[in-house]
């Protein structure tokens, strides 16, 4: 805000024409120091004086007002200033400040001085109490800095942006930011707002245009490249998988790094060549355990250096898959014989078969321990493995590989037998072919131990459940504590997740789910209002935050 100075002096020679009056305040004298013509957040001056030619010694204020009409009750009150007392003859003279709003929108104006404005003393006349004058606001665009100078390395520039009225920012540079990921933005009066500048190595400039009605302004962004070194290794290395990709986040910019990458099974590496984080390995197998081997090299440097191994296993996609579950005892129990098609990644799917390079299915036996075995038979299928996983909350734990190692073989057979196979627990069959596509038969039997005294049956039942998860229910809106509701077909563990509308994970926990109605509680008073999703497995709902 600008400043409105009125000094209250004796200067005769500028005196507008009051009358004397027994037992008043007046102004003795008024002179502007600055022209009539101003902006939003400059200031004008003036010298002002004042006499108490009558009895009263009480205390008083004096206001100060910006208005569009010539009373004080329309005005925006600028200045304010309480006066202790003043004897009788007395004279009082200061200087006063007066700060014109930044929001203040450009026009005609009239600036109003009024002394003892709460009529706090009586006087003999009250008209010669007020001042005013006319002056005029001019459009205003003002920037607290026109020319940053910054490094290199990943930041943002705040910038203080005054105007009485609304402004557009304007850039044809992409390593610019604004906040709402455009190339232009306009935003409010009187603002401070952050822009984002992504990290280079080497030396670059570009031009914000910003824009009020017709008042045009350039602001120029110097970035000189320090402070983002060349690493000979990759640096700050975070990952994340889904059934089929995985993420590799670093803090090595805008330099060459070489991911190599293989799957367990396989002893063939990938690589791919990337320069930017993060880095996506994309149509990889399911529930496959991967080694990545990652290295830098500097735009000066003809090598790649230290090379930096990490593990990462992708997940199953179990929406695709069926789950067998046996649900009660039993000596053995055979699931009928059904024809499964399997596809490799190398050579077509012929038709009638499911487009799929692995198969999956997951089983699961309750209440007791014991043996399966799933037996392949009539199968078209050559050189394929049969891999067996555990599952627990924290991902999937590879039991036993079966693969004779031979080529031209048919598919493979296994019996897993105790302690390996645990009562409650749910375990993964992966079977995928080095060879062949087409398709096979597979039968599957539950053994269990007999109990004393229980009777041994086969019963003809259902052993195929769809793996499912509803989300029911989410508060909306909500404050501090969200209740959710949810429904399941099976028991196991999900994860909970809370997501913002650009997909950013925002919190997430692992939650035992039960088989029929759940219940979770997050607290979500740390966020933001807006809007949020909440997602459970693969559900999503909205809420909103107020």
């Amino acid at each position: 805000m600008k400043n409105l100075l009125v000094s209250f002096l004796f200067l005769l020679s500028n005196l507008f024409a009051i009358e004397n009056y027994a037992g008043d305040l007046r102004f003795k004298s008024i002179k502007p120091i600055t022209e009539n013509t101003n902006y939003a957040i400059t200031s004008m001056s003036y010298n002002v004086s004042i006499e108490n030619i009558g009895t009263a010694v009480g205390s008083f204020v004096i206001y100060g007002y910006i208005s569009k009409t010539q009373n004080t009750s329309d005005g925006i009150p600028v200045y304010s200033r309480t006066i202790n007392s003043m004897a009788q003859n007395s004279n009082y003279s200061d200087v006063i400040t007066l700060d014109i709003p930044c929001n203040q929108k450009a026009g005609a104006y009239y600036l109003l001085i009024k002394i003892d404005a709460n009529n706090q003393i009586t006087e003999t006349n009250e008209s010669n109490n007020l001042y005013n004058q006319a002056f005029k606001l001019h459009p205003t665009l003002k920037v607290d800095k026109m020319i940053h100078r910054i490094s290199g390395a990943s930041q943002y520039i705040s910038l203080v942006m005054n105007s009485d009225s609304a402004v557009t920012l304007t850039k044809s540079v992409s390593w610019i930011q604004f906040p709402n990921g455009q190339n232009s933005q306009t935003f409010n009066f009187c603002q401070s707002i952050n822009i984002g500048i992504s990290s280079y190595i080497s030396k670059r400039s570009a031009e914000i245009v910003m824009k009020r009605g017709n008042i045009t302004k350039k602001m120029t962004i110097y970035q000189d490249g320090s402070l983002a070194p060349c690493f000979s290794s990759v640096n700050d290395l975070t990952y994340s998988s889904t059934s089929d990709a995985i993420t590799v986040q670093f803090s090595n910019l805008n330099q060459d790094i070489k991911i190599e990458y293989r799957p367990h099974w396989s002893s063939e590496w990938k690589s791919m060549i990337v320069n930017s984080s993060p880095a996506v390995l994309s149509n990889l197998a399911q529930g496959s355990q991967y080694f990545l081997r990652l290295s830098a090299k500097c735009p000066n440097s003809q090598s790649y250096g230290n090379l930096k191994y990490i593990t990462v296993a992708t997940k199953v996609g179990y929406q695709k898959h069926k789950s067998m579950v046996y649900t009660e005892p039993h000596a053995s129990l055979t699931r009928d014989v059904n024809t499964w098609y399997l596809g490799t990644s190398i050579e077509p799917v012929t038709t009638n078969t499911i487009g799929s390079a692995d198969l999956f299915f997951t089983y699961k036996c309750v209440n007791f321990p014991g043996y399966m075995e799933v037996n392949t038979i009539s199968g078209e299928v050559t050189d394929a493995v049969m891999e067996i996983y555990e599952e627990t909350a924290s991902g999937l734990t590879l039991v036993k590989t079966i693969d004779d190692g031979l080529f031209g073989s048919k598919m493979p057979y296994v019996k897993l037998v105790t302690p390996e196979y645990k009562a409650n627990i749910n375990y993964v069959v992966r079977i995928w072919s080095k060879g062949q596509p087409g398709g096979f038969q597979i039968k599957q039997t539950a053994v269990l131990p007999l109990q004393d005294n229980a009777d041994s049956r086969s019963n003809s039942m259902d052993l195929i459940e769809e793996k499912n998860v509803h989300l029911d229910y989410c508060t909306n809106p909500v404050e501090n504590l969200l209740s959710i509701s949810f429904s399941s077909t099976y028991q196991d563990f999900i994860p909970l997740k809370i997501i913002s509308l650009n997909g950013d994970l925002l919190w997430q926990e692992t939650l035992q789910m039960i088989k029929g109605k759940n219940r979770a509680e997050v607290d979500v008073s740390s966020l933001a209002s807006g809007i949020y999703l909440v997602r459970i497995g693969d559900k999503t709902k909205k809420f909103i935050k107020s």
